[in-house]
């Protein structure tokens, strides 16, 4: 890669291979003709984008967020799947829009076409709502972390008891590399079968690309000082429906079975355009 006008100008099924670096270089120094351009690009031509090895890029996670080269066309971001962070829980919600086989098509702004009526599906992206109201109301069958089902009392140097303790973190991951934010309910103490949050004002989030922001929901256990993951899901902004909403959630290996089964949240959703 040397520069986007000699890009254009390779097959169509040629691919560049970005790492992450190279995108937050593009971001941090502002040069947003190269974004309209590598948009542009990916309208008919590949672009792979791989997880630098320089862990200084990002902390406390082993992976890079996914939706910031989506928010940029880019057909392929490969992830370290290693690990369960908060960036392979939005991977996986962006797969589950078609029942998580094959692929999802991208937003008809950043696709080309030539001839056809793409009318409608244009019209349903435009109309699509930029401020989500979300409140946690309650969960169901909370299971115990891994630490906690194997010992079966505390996993750090909490009160010793094998109850959890949940909190839900709600987070909006936006395009054009926009930082993640985050809203953490009130800690329901030693309540896992159906712990009570009923939030009055929960969280307003406000979406600059909603063709592409991811909203994640992930439980957690707190222990002392200590958190451990139970579940989470994401849904992809364009696939948010309003009013009582039951979230299923699934476990670090993204399945849904054994104890997982039947694990939920119940939240409030309201979208405004």
């Amino acid at each position: 890669f040397r520069t986007f006008e000699k890009s254009k100008a390779l097959p169509f099924n040629h691919m560049h291979s970005f790492s992450e670096g190279m995108l937050y270089q593009i971001y941090k120094k502002g040069e947003y003709d190269k974004m309209d351009d590598l948009i542009r690009f990916n309208k008919t031509h590949l672009t792979r984008v791989f997880p630098s090895k320089h862990q200084v890029l990002r902390t406390g996670y082993q992976n890079y967020n996914p939706v910031l080269p989506w928010s940029l066309g880019c057909q392929v971001a490969s992830m370290n799947q290693q690990r369960c962070d908060a960036f392979v829980i939005a991977n996986d919600g962006r797969f589950r829009v078609n029942g998580s086989c094959g692929y999802v098509l991208k937003p008809e702004s950043m696709i080309e076409r030539k001839g056809g009526d793409i009318s409608r599906r244009n019209k349903a992206h435009a109309n699509l709502p930029r401020q989500w109201n979300i409140k946690i109301l309650s969960g169901y069958n909370l299971p115990k972390p891994p630490k906690k089902a194997v010992s079966g009392g505390s996993s750090g140097s909490g009160s010793g008891s094998s109850s959890i303790n949940p909190f839900v973190k709600v987070t909006l991951y936006d395009g054009q590399n926009t930082p993640p934010v985050v809203h953490v309910t009130e800690t329901i103490e030693k309540n896992g079968l159906n712990p009570v949050w009923h939030e009055i004002d929960g969280i307003l989030f406000k979406v600059k690309d909603p063709s592409t922001a991811i909203i994640s929901f992930s439980v957690w256990d707190r222990d002392g000082a200590e958190e451990e993951f139970i579940a989470g899901a994401a849904i992809p902004v364009s696939c948010m429906r309003q009013g009582y909403r039951s979230v299923s959630l699934f476990d670090a290996n993204h399945r849904s079975c054994g104890s997982h089964a039947y694990t939920m949240l119940l939240a409030h959703i309201d979208g405004r355009s």
